[in-house]
């Protein structure tokens, strides 16, 4: 199975790449893309969709996956005690 989730996921950025979302990184089964804040939920919802919309695939097993907005990837990976990880170079401010 993850040879075919690979799959997906490559299947997913280029449809993605096509369609003009600025992928910035891929980080295991993550897309992560860098856009204004006005265009962030509009942006989410678009990889969401194209992460799930494979009908081969569909047709055997469902596809889910969500999404998360923030300002740093790190923001999204809250640490085992809540708190979030912030590295010593991101401004304080």
């Amino acid at each position: 199975m993850q040879g075919t989730a690979a799959s997906l996921l490559k299947e997913a950025v280029v449809k993605l790449h096509q369609d003009g979302v600025p992928i910035v990184a891929l980080v295991h089964d993550e897309v992560i893309a860098h856009v204004p804040e006005a265009e962030a939920e509009s942006a989410r919802d678009h990889i969401i969709q194209r992460m799930t919309e494979n009908k081969d695939v569909l047709n055997i097993v469902p596809l889910s996956a969500d999404g998360d907005i923030c300002d740093h990837w790190s923001d999204a990976k809250p640490l085992k005690d809540g708190s979030l990880y912030v590295p010593n170079w991101v401004s304080q401010q």
